[in-house]
């Protein structure tokens, strides 16, 4: 059978592989234990924080999210998931403590890269939303559902607000049947639709003219449509008082 220490040992070497930080602490928040990924992203040896209380150690952590989220795991006995900004090394943490009766289990995990992709998203749909033009994401297909929708959507429909979108197919903005099943055989045969002239309904049934560009995407193995639809009711006005004088 095998001993403890064997245990300890094998267990010891695994953390030490893992990719995310892994430390413990006992009942009085003294560092038992700390894995290399954890000196590397709290820039600290293990020599120098074991026995030392959490916030002897890092007392810039006080008064934060972190003494917050303890004291709950404390109080509640309950795992804790948070995420925490480290300004000094300029890097997000997604971070969980897990307690026990000998103390606390604590491993985080360097979330930087996702919350540069989410900020970037966020910059993105900043853009997107102070455009004058309907932008769309929905699902490919002749049922296809929204997915995302912006601000000049609503207005150029004349909807209550971005909610009634949700139970709506593309197919159902088109005033003609013929013309959404023309744009969605081309989308779905060449992948792309560049400025289709269409008449569109709003949610009152008044109908205006549109032009539609359209694009498949793939984001993670499933399909999904970008759509601009910009109003141009305007310079149709123009051709037809165009061809009358004419």
């Amino acid at each position: 059978m095998e001993g403890g220490s064997q245990k300890e040992k094998r267990r010891s070497k695994a953390l030490e592989r893992v990719s995310d930080g892994v430390v413990s602490l006992n009942a009085d928040l003294e560092y038992t234990y700390i894995n290399p990924r954890a000196e590397q992203l709290l820039d600290t040896t293990e020599e120098t924080v074991l026995g030392e209380y959490i916030w002897d150690a890092f007392p810039k952590g006080q008064n934060s999210i972190a003494e917050t989220k303890l004291q709950e795991a404390t109080e509640t006995g309950q795992q804790q998931i948070f995420e925490r900004y480290n300004e000094e090394i300029d890097r997000w943490f997604e971070v969980r403590i897990y307690p026990d009766e000998d103390g606390y289990s604590i491993i985080f995990t360097d979330i930087s890269e996702r919350k540069d992709r989410e900020q970037e998203l966020q910059k993105y749909e900043q853009v997107i939303e102070s455009l004058p033009v309907t932008v769309g994401i929905n699902t490919l297909g002749e049922d296809g559902r929204f997915d995302f929708i912006n601000q000049a959507a609503v207005e150029m429909f004349n909807a209550e607000s971005k909610s009634a979108f949700q139970e709506l197919s593309p197919s159902d903005l088109y005033a003609n049947s013929d013309e959404w099943e023309q744009f969605i055989d081309q989308l779905q045969h060449s992948g792309s639709v560049e400025q289709y002239e269409a008449q569109f309904t709003t949610f009152q049934e008044e109908t205006f003219w549109g032009s539609a560009t359209a694009e498949v995407i793939e984001i993670e193995d499933e399909k999904y449509v970008i759509g601009i639809i910009e109003d141009i009711s305007a310079r149709k006005d123009r051709e037809q008082e165009l061809e009358y004088k004419t």
